[in-house]
């Protein structure tokens, strides 16, 4: 796992550190990076800020360098952007030939650096993207060797509870995972949005067997 924090915000970086400390994650690992602090980047700066001197410095650390890698996982800590906003300006081959919807290029943060494994291969920034692991139920198929890195954020309203996550996640490792669970149910009987609705009825069933209060 490699983890990446915003240099530019000290909040940042704790919430790195004290990740690494508890995860046991090697210093070598940890990647600050002077970004703007707002939550939505442009493209530009998304590509001459993040996207390029991230992959730059994985490479130079041997972590990552094209689907050659010694990590799996990306870590994103409070302070990075989470959006990049979308470029008309941005002319990409064969953009102009589909349809309208699919000609939208602004994105998460995390699902573009998803792909860092192909950053090599200049992959388009509108349209449809192919997943390299759909329906992939190995495990570890899914790595950068296929072209996919895994991404997570701690993250959340406050740079206090994106680094109480780490300490949440540990415990309840340690003394189990209870609570209740709440299923957003919207009462649908007809259409196409009904399928969704039979699934988290679903799994209101399954965390019931399970013992968990649903709501």
């Amino acid at each position: 796992v490699a983890v990446l924090f915003n240099s530019s915000l000290p909040e940042s970086k704790t919430i790195a550190e004290h990740y690494a400390k508890l995860r046991d994650v090697p210093e070598n690992h940890l990647i600050g990076l002077p970004l703007s602090d707002g939550h939505t980047i442009s493209r530009r700066e998304f590509t001459a800020t993040l996207e390029q001197p991230l992959a730059a410095e994985l490479a130079r650390r041997n972590l990552l360098d094209g689907k050659t890698a010694t990590i799996r996982y990306l870590v994103l800590c409070w302070g990075v952007p989470i959006r990049v906003n979308k470029d008309d300006a941005l002319n990409e081959e064969g953009r102009n030939l589909a349809p309208l919807a699919l000609r939208r290029n602004e994105a998460s943060v995390d699902s573009e650096l998803a792909m860092l494994p192909q950053h090599g291969q200049s992959p388009k920034r509108f349209g449809i993207m192919t997943n390299p692991v759909f329906r992939q139920s190995d495990p570890k198929q899914i790595s950068p060797a296929n072209g996919v890195l895994m991404v997570a954020r701690l993250d959340g309203p406050s740079a206090r509870l994106a680094k109480l996550l780490v300490d949440r996640a540990v415990k309840a490792e340690k003394d189990g995972l209870w609570g209740r669970a709440y299923i957003d149910l919207r009462g649908i009987s007809e259409g196409q949005l009904k399928v969704g609705d039979e699934r988290l009825r679903k799994v209101a069933e399954i965390m019931r067997r399970s013992g968990f209060t649903t709501v």
